[in-house]
């Protein structure tokens, strides 16, 4: 088994609701590249902010959401290292966000983890079914309401565990939550539910 790098991002609507990514998450993420995977979860609006993230990795994954009008597949499922890890948009969930109804959808995908956005809030959900939502790139309002500061996950896959961790921009671009997870057979259900950022 080797060691891959995901970058998880979406709900950037630009220009609709951003006028662009703000310059200190380019130059984060920049500093970073590349990943060996670029997964985005939609919501950008526009096709330029597609090609400008889909340059930060080897190989990228973008699905659409409900405000796009981009030529982009509903769902996905990626293969890193062994974990199956599906992808979608999250507006197919009635409820906004609701765990058990993603945990129904990564069933019935048949995969390890499930990264969604729509909710423009940032989150790990950890069980047998492990649920990730980078938040919004640019922090831009939600139809729900929410608002939260402009946010990206990472993915580091190796072994039978991976890590993810949560950025923001908050004056500057911060890492403000690192968590490991478990995967494969035997998972029993443990959920670890946060969303928003830690005071520090």
């Amino acid at each position: 088994m080797g060691f891959r790098r995901a970058l998880i991002v979406g709900d950037t609507h630009v220009p609709d609701r951003a006028g662009s990514i703000p310059r200190q998450i380019v130059e984060a993420l920049n500093s970073m590249k590349p990943f060996d995977y670029v997964l985005i979860t939609g919501d950008l609006i526009s096709g330029d902010v597609l090609e400008e993230l889909r340059g930060f990795g080897e190989k990228s994954y973008a699905v659409r959401g409900n405000m796009d009008s981009l030529e982009l597949p509903d769902k996905e499922v990626i293969k890193i290292e062994g974990m199956k890890v599906g992808l979608m948009h999250g507006h197919q969930i009635r409820r906004r966000g609701d765990v058990d109804e993603l945990t129904k959808a990564a069933v019935k995908l048949g995969v390890d983890v499930l990264v969604s956005g729509h909710t423009h809030e940032p989150a790990i959900m950890r069980g047998a079914v492990n649920l990730l939502n980078p938040g919004s790139l640019t922090g831009a309002w939600s139809g729900g309401g929410a608002r939260s500061p402009p946010s990206f996950l990472v993915l580091e896959a190796g072994g039978a565990s991976i890590e993810v961790s949560l950025f923001q921009l908050i004056g500057e671009v911060k890492l403000t939550r690192r968590e490991r997870v478990l995967t494969g057979p035997g998972i029993h259900p443990s959920i670890d539910l946060y969303h928003g950022f830690d005071d520090e």
